[in-house]
C-alpha cells in the first residue's frame, strides 16, 4: 500500500485489518462478494473498525 511505501506501516496495518475484519464477519460485503451491502455501507463498516 501507499502508506507502507511512505513509511506509515502502522496506519497501513490498521486499514488492512479493518478491511479484513469487515469482510470476515460477512455483514459488509457487496453483491459481487456474495453480500447485499452497498459500497457506502462497506466503507462505513471499514471506517468504524479503524
Amino acid at each position: 500500500m501507499m502508506l507502507d511505501h511512505l513509511g506509515h506501516a502502522e496506519a497501513a496495518a490498521a486499514i488492512v485489518g479493518a478491511i479484513e475484519g469487515a469482510l470476515a464477519d460477512g455483514s459488509a460485503r457487496t453483491p459481487d462478494l456474495g453480500g447485499k451491502a452497498t459500497t457506502a455501507e462497506v466503507g462505513k463498516a471499514i471506517a468504524e473498525r479503524i
